[in-house]
């Protein structure tokens, strides 16, 4: 096997480790957390507070599952004792990165194939609760904005993920005092990256993404997402290599 997918299938396979009744409580919390989410969404339709298109605006926030997973793939090295072993493999600290970010990556593949299903659930709900509100039409509309959407999902999410990826190496090297300039950067991009690619309307409502994949605004918006990933993974790289004390 190439050493960097060894690396990277390494990563998948460590677990955060829960006793055995911490675990069974915590599936049963996550089951009533499901249930009560099915039970919600399915008065709203009933209701007719929620239509297809509203199904978009929680997309978004899946970018904060990027961040997330990068942080805990990357600080499980020092929370279990084992990054000097990790930093001693025979391989650059640009592979070792490489293989957490695309190890992060992978399992953000894995929550999002997951919410795709819960969509999917919910659609069909909507279906069968509400025809008039949920049908082929609607459906149609919500599929045009929601390719497009993936589309950027997708692209977006190395933008967090190696933004976590940073946090954690410079947490943990002798650059800690420039963390609150990092925020301060992330904070920036949040703000500067809907309103400068994906404007408000005129009359001031929420922006929406391009209903065509090969639109402008989406390319250059992916373009430029892109970049500052790589440029945060030469930074993190460079980081890792010069300051960082274990």
């Amino acid at each position: 096997m190439n050493p960097f997918c060894a690396l990277v299938a390494n990563d998948l396979k460590l677990k955060k480790a829960r006793p055995h009744s911490q675990t069974l409580w915590w599936k049963a919390y996550m089951a009533m957390i499901g249930a009560t989410g099915i039970a919600l969404f399915a008065y709203a339709i009933l209701r007719g507070f929620l239509h297809p298109e509203d199904m978009l605006s929680g997309i978004p926030f899946l970018l904060f599952l990027g961040f997330g997973l990068s942080i805990r793939t990357l600080k499980q090295e020092w929370h279990n004792g084992t990054v000097s072993w990790w930093l001693a493999l025979p391989y650059s600290r640009t592979v070792l990165l490489g293989a957490k970010a695309a190890s992060a990556f992978v399992r953000f593949l894995y929550a999002l194939a997951s919410t795709l299903a819960v969509f999917f659930l919910f659609t069909i709900t909507g279906l069968f609760l509400r025809p008039d509100i949920w049908n082929g039409q609607s459906l149609h509309g919500l599929v045009a904005h929601a390719l497009p959407g993936l589309l950027l999902l997708l692209v977006a999410s190395s933008l967090p993920i190696m933004l976590g990826i940073v946090w954690i190496v410079v947490s943990k090297s002798r650059l800690r005092p420039v963390l609150p300039a990092i925020w301060l950067a992330v904070i920036a991009l949040g703000t500067f990256i809907p309103n400068y690619f994906f404007p408000k309307d005129k009359a001031g409502g929420i922006s929406r993404l391009p209903e065509r994949i090969t639109s402008a605004s989406l390319i250059e918006a992916v373009a430029f997402m892109a970049l500052i990933a790589v440029l945060c993974f030469v930074f993190s790289s460079y980081v890792l290599e010069r300051h960082v004390e274990v």
